[in-house]
C-alpha cells in the first residue's frame, strides 16, 4: 500500500471511529470524544446550546406563588443559571476575568447531563473522572482560568439558595449544603432556550470571551 493510500485509510478509520465511537456531533460540526476529550473547534454556540439542553434539579421545579406556595411546574436551564450568576458577579464589581469564570463554570455539562448533586457520590470514580476530563478540555479551549474558583463557588451556593427559594417552594426543609448563605435579592423567572442562549452570548462577548 502506498504512503498516500495508507494515510487515506488512516483518515477514514479515524473518521469512522469518531462517528461510531463514544462521541457526539456538536451543532457546528465538531465530533466531541468522551473517551479522549478535545474541544478544539467547539464554538461558543455549541457551548451555550449544550448548557441550555440541561435543566437544573432534573426538571423538578415549580414557580412560586405570591404567598410562597407552590405554583405550576416549569423548566429552568443551566444556561440561565450561569448567566444569572455571572451577571450578579459583574453587578457586584468583580473583575471581568472572575465574571468570565462564573459564566463558564459548568463546562462539563456541555456534553454531559447535569447530574443530580446528591447522586454524584454514588457515581463510579471512572465516570466522574471522564466527566471532569471533558470539562477540563473545554475549559482549556475556552481559556477558562481557576484563580477565582473559590469566589465562583460562593456565588454558586448563593444561586442554589435563590433557586430553592424561587423554584423549589415545595422544599420546606433546610438544605445543609447552603447553610449560612442568603439568596440573592433578585427573583428568578425561567427563560426559554432561545432567550437563554441570547443572554449567554451577549454576556460572553461583553466580558471578552475568546473569539473562537
Amino acid at each position: 500500500m502506498s504512503h498516500l493510500a495508507s494515510a487515506n485509510a488512516a483518515a477514514a478509520s479515524q473518521h469512522t471511529r469518531l462517528i461510531v465511537g463514544p462521541t457526539i456531533l456538536m451543532g457546528d460540526g465538531l465530533y466531541f470524544d468522551f473517551a479522549e476529550p478535545n474541544a478544539t473547534g467547539m464554538t461558543v454556540e455549541d457551548y451555550a446550546w449544550g448548557l441550555v439542553s440541561n435543566n437544573r434539579f432534573r426538571g423538578q421545579t415549580r414557580l412560586r406563588n405570591s404567598d410562597g406556595t407552590s405554583g405550576p411546574r416549569c423548566l429552568y436551564n443551566v444556561c440561565q443559571h450561569v448567566v444569572l450568576l455571572a451577571d450578579q458577579m459583574w453587578r457586584d464589581g468583580h473583575p471581568l476575568e472572575a465574571v468570565y469564570q462564573g459564566l463558564m463554570h459548568e463546562s462539563d455539562e456541555v456534553p454531559w447531563p447535569d447530574f443530580a448533586g446528591p447522586a454524584k457520590p454514588l457515581m463510579h470514580p471512572e465516570t466522574r473522572a471522564l466527566v471532569k476530563r471533558s470539562g477540563d478540555a473545554i475549559d482549556q479551549w475556552f481559556c477558562v482560568g481557576t484563580e477565582f474558583k473559590d469566589l465562583v463557588k460562593q456565588y454558586d451556593i448563593r444561586m442554589l439558595a435563590t433557586e430553592k427559594r424561587d423554584l423549589m417552594p415545595h422544599a420546606a426543609e433546610k438544605w445543609c449544603s447552603m447553610s449560612g448563605y442568603e439568596p440573592f435579592p433578585f427573583e428568578i423567572t425561567p427563560w426559554d432556550a432561545d432567550y437563554s442562549v441570547e443572554r449567554f452570548l451577549a454576556l460572553y462577548e461583553a466580558v471578552g470571551g475568546p473569539k473562537l
